[in-house]
């Protein structure tokens, strides 16, 4: 049931941008390093320092400080590392000045003031290489458009759901949710409008999952939930619930008229002895008869092989 569209090539193109800038910064991490082994000869062989490192404001000026308050700051100021790599890189720029200018005066450099420098170093270079990784994680595995995880880190989370599943009365739940009609969208209002409706509608699920719930986007206007530690009641509630909050929330095209859009729910209550893929194809069959029950509704899948309305169809 996967469809695949061009909604999300303008949103793409921002994660691509990230994955540059991300690029950007291993080429200024290993600038910084010959920048070091400059920095070495001067304390040692008293050669004249460069790039401006006797500048106070040195750490504005080496290739890698230019990142920071250019593409960095663009893309990734809001990280919560990001401000604590400015500080260090600050903090080794000064103590690199500091050592520089003794050089320079050929006073002797003390053991304790150059440990101190290395150790600013470290302290940035551990911290850059945390956060790279991060940033990147969190890039591939997250849908520029509407925020939802993405299938790259689908399976280890559901595997993860799926192993503290139990036996018994289920508490672990699977939703394949799909919107109706959605080509119609696309056809009508244009495909900037129907990236307008995925991301609102991804918005209002959000708001009616707890943060420990997982949200993924499956494909076009496919996505994935699991909801734990509910029981069957509890669940049919907040399916419907989501299904009503979608079905009631009001989206304004990019030509300025106002529409609404359903969703159609398959649930499948997980085991320990299932797999990711069987789960999924359990709740994409109920979703299959949700459809054919005339769409806006919930269905719930059983072992037992019969599938039975959790709610009315709006």
């Amino acid at each position: 049931m996967i469809k695949v569209r061009t909604n999300s090539i303008v949103a793409r193109s921002v994660n691509d941008e990230k994955i540059c800038a991300l690029n950007e910064l291993q080429r200024n991490i290993a600038h910084h390093y010959q920048w070091s082994l400059n920095l070495n000869r001067t304390l040692v062989c008293g050669t004249p320092p460069k790039d401006d490192t006797l500048r106070e404001d040195a750490h504005c000026r080496c290739k890698l400080g230019r990142w920071l308050n250019g593409r960095g700051k663009q893309y990734f100021q809001n990280h919560p590392r990001f401000n604590t790599i400015i500080e260090h890189h600050k903090e080794m720029h000064d103590l690199a000045r500091e050592l520089a200018n003794s050089a320079m005066r050929e006073e002797k450099i003390s053991e304790k003031a150059y440990d101190a420098y290395q150790d600013a170093q470290s302290r940035l270079r551990d911290e850059i290489q945390a956060t790279h990784k991060e940033l990147h994680d969190e890039i591939v595995s997250t849908d520029p458009l509407t925020g939802a995880e993405t299938r790259t880190t689908m399976q280890e989370r559901l595997n993860e759901r799926i192993s503290s599943a139990k036996y018994g009365q289920i508490q672990d739940w699977l939703i394949m949710m799909d919107l109706d009609h959605f080509k119609a969208v696309n056809d009508t209002y244009g495909h900037a409008t129907g990236d307008v409706v995925l991301t609102a509608v991804a918005a209002t699920v959000r708001r009616q999952i707890r943060a420990n719930d997982l949200f993924f986007r499956y494909g076009g206007e496919e996505f994935l939930l699991c909801i734990s530690n509910v029981d069957e009641s509890k669940m049919q509630e907040i399916s419907d619930r989501i299904r009503k909050s979608i079905e009631l929330t009001l989206i304004k095209a990019t030509d300025g008229a106002c529409l609404s859009v359903t969703a159609s729910f398959g649930v499948f209550g997980l085991t320990p002895d299932v797999s990711v893929e069987e789960a999924i194809n359990k709740a994409d069959k109920a979703l299959y008869e949700a459809k054919n029950a005339g769409r806006n509704c919930v269905r719930f899948f059983y072992d037992q092989n019969y599938l039975t309305a959790a709610a009315a169809t709006g």
